[in-house]
């Protein structure tokens, strides 16, 4: 999981056979309608991802590369309520977008039709999904709250704090206080870095590598859990020293470290360790919704970061002469 929220809008439309793409299909076709989607008030556009199962005669996957095969017409209509207290303050009216393209796959790509909105969302209400088939009448719903008050405490954003990957205890501690409705939690730390060639016309380049953490779950959902990372300083210099090659035609300079907390509500946390990849002899999956009258996920997610913080002297001396980087050109 090396990105746990950049989130596929479609990453299983439908299951096929394990062991067959050759099937006839008997039984009456229901309607199966497949819901994805994903709020963070952070976000300037909300999408919302509708689909359709299909039932045929003939080979599952040449059918699955027919976009009719998997995609409504004009009949979606997709709405997004804020209720608080027992009581409707908006609706949000989510509209057919097809800007983004889908990338290569065994579905239909690259036109797909999304649903989008772009108004602010409000991390105080309960947001509920409304999926509306205006032909057949069929409706989806869903309900989630957004994850809210996620706090850092260190780093903190003060300018004369800095980052000391060389401290006595050979660690740096990222602490944050858990927030409500957050249940599993990344760090993920940015490091951007310039390169100047060193001859004419000594262009410089910004650069950035991401050093991302394992994932971990909270204890609940209501908030104020103590949670923190302990990242030896060595592994820090390690890494740099695996993902960044050796160029003698370029001087390097360090620039700030952001240190991001990327959280997934509880529902999709659910459903991420649903859908993992299995490692025992049983390969099925157990079913996994949190829909009504259809299948998929409507949750939450969110990001929080102190950015672009410095390090001390000593940092800098190991990252340009240490035994793990010294080979790559820091100044």
């Amino acid at each position: 999981m090396k990105k746990l929220f950049y989130f596929l809008m479609v990453c299983g439309i439908v299951v096929l056979p394990a062991c067959e793409t050759d099937f006839d299909v008997n039984d009456e076709w229901t309607e199966t309608t497949i819901v994805y989607g994903l709020l963070n008030q952070n976000d300037a556009n909300h999408y919302i991802k509708v689909n359709k199962a299909f039932l045929g005669e003939g080979n599952a996957l040449e059918m699955a590369a027919v976009y009719d095969s998997i995609s409504y017409a004009k009949q979606i209509e997709v709405y997004v309520q804020e209720w608080l207290n027992g009581n409707l303050k908006k609706t949000l009216v989510f509209s057919r977008d097809s800007s983004m393209s889908k990338d290569p796959g065994i579905f239909s790509y690259p036109f797909q039709v999304v649903y989008k909105n772009s108004e602010a969302l409000d991390p105080a209400v309960e947001y509920r999904l409304i999926v509306k088939n205006t032909e057949t009448g069929k409706t989806v719903t869903g309900t989630t709250s957004l994850v809210q008050n996620v706090t850092i405490t260190q780093p903190t954003s003060s300018v004369g704090q800095l980052v000391n990957w060389v401290a006595a205890t050979n660690k740096y501690s990222v602490k944050w206080t858990t927030g409500t409705n957050g249940k599993l939690y990344q760090l993920r730390i940015g490091f951007h870095y310039t390169e100047t060639l060193k001859v004419s016309p000594y262009t410089v380049t910004d650069q950035y590598v991401e050093w991302v953490q394992p994932a971990t779950e909270s204890l609940g959902i209501t908030g104020g859990e103590n949670m923190q990372v302990d990242l030896p300083g060595d592994n820090f210099y390690q890494f740099l020293a695996s993902h960044l090659e050796e160029n003698t035609d370029v001087d390097r300079k360090a620039d700030g470290i952001d240190f991001i907390i990327d959280v997934a509500g509880d529902e999709f946390n659910t459903y991420m360790a649903v859908n993992k990849p299995s490692t025992g002899i049983i390969q099925e999956k157990p079913e996994y919704t949190n829909l009504e009258n259809g299948i998929g996920l409507f949750s939450c997610r969110y990001s929080k970061g102190v950015y672009d913080k410095q390090m001390t002297l000593t940092s800098l001396d190991s990252l340009r002469d240490g035994r793990f980087t010294k080979h790559l050109g820091f100044l």
